[in-house]
């Protein structure tokens, strides 16, 4: 069977592969195209990282297996700056390590983006 002769609408994933001049997409471009499983996810992510992150449970408590998780999510370095500055009046030297892990987090993104790139000007489509 050919994939052309698949009906494609403009919210599907991936536009039609059997078309050349059909234009290409990733699936994270056609993201706002389906607001409700975006939002979802957007959700589950966000209430998950507050979790783990020690907004509402301290990492003491946690199983380490779970605890281990926050040490690479930036909402805890986020929630560990405003309770040093914020809160407790601490001199910003004393909070230098988060603001550097802070950093390491857009660094860690950019180093994937010519990857996330070409995977995305090259869809790969598995029938």
């Amino acid at each position: 069977s050919s994939l052309s002769t698949k009906k494609h609408r403009p919210g599907d994933f991936f536009s039609n592969p059997g078309n050349p001049k059909s234009p290409r997409r990733c699936a994270a471009a056609t993201a706002p195209m389906n607001l409700r499983l975006s939002v979802s996810l957007a959700s589950l992510t966000g209430i998950l990282s507050f979790s783990i992150a020690a907004y509402s449970f301290p990492v003491q408590s946690m199983y380490g297996a779970i605890g281990i998780f926050s040490y690479i999510l930036p909402t805890r370095y986020y929630f560990l700056i405003y309770a040093d500055q914020a809160l407790n009046g601490i001199p910003l030297f004393y909070s230098r390590w988060y603001y550097v892990a802070l950093l390491i987090f857009p660094l860690v993104g950019l180093a994937g983006l010519s990857r996330f790139k070409k995977h995305c000007l090259d869809p790969v489509y598995v029938q």
